[in-house]
């Protein structure tokens, strides 16, 4: 009956809505728990209910949204593994566990290394954990930036040492999250980092990830233009995966673009991955004045096309 009723419930929502002109479609999503189909353990409080409910929710929306997902044996597995991970994460988080890979930055034209870019690692258990699983818990454990400002301070730390040992002007590359812009506390807060790790502001790119949805753009310009003028760059990552790729490109004034690897992938076997290659290169760095980084060469042969196209 439930699952019946959730499932009429959605369609119903996928009949758009004549309001004032304009056609309105609701998307629903919806989680279900039942005390029968959690485990075989006995629960009584509403908070464990509701917090299984809103898990089968989670699912349906990262399934597709339009949906709903009953709480089942498989998913209490998934949801205990999540749960357990996030609270390890926390507590690492707290203790400043969390580590970090430089990856180099090469000029095409020379071959040298210029700089890095850190990548946040999370040692646990035995192995190492990637972003691509940690930062979505983070997201939803709201420490998200805290991991940010972490990671750089360690890196930058590293990186200014290194330069300051070796004769070396090594520049560093450093994510931030949308959550940042959504403060005006981020550039004191670099401010502080910079000043610990005696790396001039100079070596210092922000990178913002193309596909974040920045909700106000202008708190966001005047914290990119206070960060600027401290001499600290600006980049945009990942661009080429987002659904606003032009947009950012005019809205924000930026230093640098970093093309993602998806584009790179099939540049010597797709004519149209190749022109788009060509064509995002010619307008950042000929028309924009960006300076541009391509992400995920793996190959000599791609570096040779990249080299050819400037």
């Amino acid at each position: 009956d439930l699952e019946g009723f959730a499932k009429a419930l959605v369609e119903t929502g996928q009949n758009p809505i004549l309001h004032d002109g304009h056609h309105i479609r609701c998307e629903i999503s919806i989680g279900i728990a039942t005390t029968r189909d959690c485990d075989d353990e006995a629960v009584a409080d509403y908070d464990t209910m509701l917090r299984r409910a809103d898990f089968a929710l989670y699912v349906s929306k990262n399934a597709g949204r339009d949906r709903a997902t009953l709480y089942d044996a498989a998913l209490d597995a998934e949801y205990k593994t999540r749960r357990a991970m996030t609270e390890a994460l926390c507590a690492d988080v707290h203790s400043g566990k969390l580590d970090f890979h430089l990856q180099p930055k090469v000029d095409l034209a020379t071959g040298i290394v210029y700089g890095f870019e850190t990548l946040a690692r999370w040692p646990w258990r035995d192995g190492t954990v990637g972003p691509e699983v940690f930062v979505p818990l983070a997201e939803a454990a709201g420490i998200a930036t805290e991991i940010d400002l972490q990671i750089l301070q360690k890196s930058a730390l590293s990186v200014a040492r290194w330069n300051a040992s070796h004769r070396t002007d090594f520049e560093i590359s450093a994510n931030m999250s949308a959550h940042h812009f959504s403060s005006d506390a981020l550039p004191g807060k670099i401010d502080a980092i910079l000043k610990a790790s005696a790396l001039p502001p100079n070596r210092l790119t922000l990178e913002i990830t193309e596909s974040v949805q920045i909700q106000d753009w202008n708190r966001a310009r005047n914290l990119i233009a206070s960060l600027r003028t401290r001499g600290i760059r600006i980049a945009i990552d990942d661009f080429g995966t987002g659904y606003s790729s032009l947009a950012y490109l005019r809205r924000l004034q930026a230093d640098e673009v970093k093309i993602d690897k998806a584009l790179v992938d099939e540049i010597e076997t797709s004519r149209q991955a190749h022109y788009i290659m060509n064509a995002i290169v010619e307008l950042a760095q000929d028309h924009l004045g960006f300076d541009v980084v391509v992400e995920g060469v793996e190959r000599a042969s791609q570096a040779q096309v990249l080299r050819d196209m400037g």
